[in-house]
């Protein structure tokens, strides 16, 4: 990556941390290298950032070049499409020349407010979600033919040595919708599943501890 990025000196790089939709978090030293390298814009998209706390924020004073995304999507508030960009001033500047002038509804930035007002419901909500993420994690670790991905995000990406397809179509037979990736390379037979409630996923495991076993594992 870096050698390209000399080569063609790209006017923007987007880096997903954590990642989507695998759930980890790259390396910090390697992405401080695509920022050094970069003489374009580095956007860091932090959308996960409420799971994994890990964060390029205190770089922004460092490189001029870097700017981050975060948004309130992922805390349980999606419909009202609301975002932020943190960079340096220069550069947040020259965007607002070009930004359209009621890019951002009223009834948004009302519903916005909301989520401030009750950060620690939101915090705590947050708390049970990295549990239920790690319980998650431990429980497919357990089953044979499943091998999980540790994620710093609000979903576990795992691969399997079944037919994803075959599982995919067995788990939404009973209501249960999870990501498959029906692509060859290093992401087939692999998955992806969101974090729910623990009934959510109490089915989810149970479903599919019962494809393995039909399976004669």
């Amino acid at each position: 990556m870096l050698a390209v990025i000399r080569q063609d000196q790209p006017v923007l790089t987007f880096l997903s941390y954590p990642n989507n939709p695998t759930g980890n978090c790259f390396d910090t030293e390697k992405i401080e290298e695509i920022i050094k390298a970069s003489q374009g814009v580095v956007v860091v998209d932090e959308a996960y950032f409420p799971f994994s706390r890990k964060t390029f924020l205190p770089m922004l004073k460092k490189y001029d070049n870097l700017v981050i995304l975060r948004t309130v999507s992922k805390l349980g508030l999606a419909a009202i499409r609301v975002g932020f960009l943190m960079g340096s001033r220069t550069f947040v500047g020259e965007l607002n020349k070009v930004r359209l002038p009621y890019n951002f509804n009223s009834l948004s930035q009302i519903l916005a407010t909301f989520y401030l007002d009750h950060e620690q419901v939101f915090e705590d909500q947050l708390d049970r979600v990295r549990a239920d993420r790690e319980f998650l994690f431990s429980r497919l670790a357990g089953m044979k033919g499943i091998r999980p991905i540790r994620s710093d995000a609000n979903f576990l990406f795992f691969c399997c040595d079944f037919d994803s397809y075959r599982i995919y179509d067995y788990l939404l037979d009973q209501g249960i919708l999870v990501k498959n990736f029906p692509v060859l390379g290093d992401l087939r037979h692999c998955m992806r599943v969101t974090v729910g409630n623990p009934e959510e996923n109490e089915e989810f495991l149970r479903a599919l501890q019962e494809f393995i076993a039909k399976q004669g594992v």
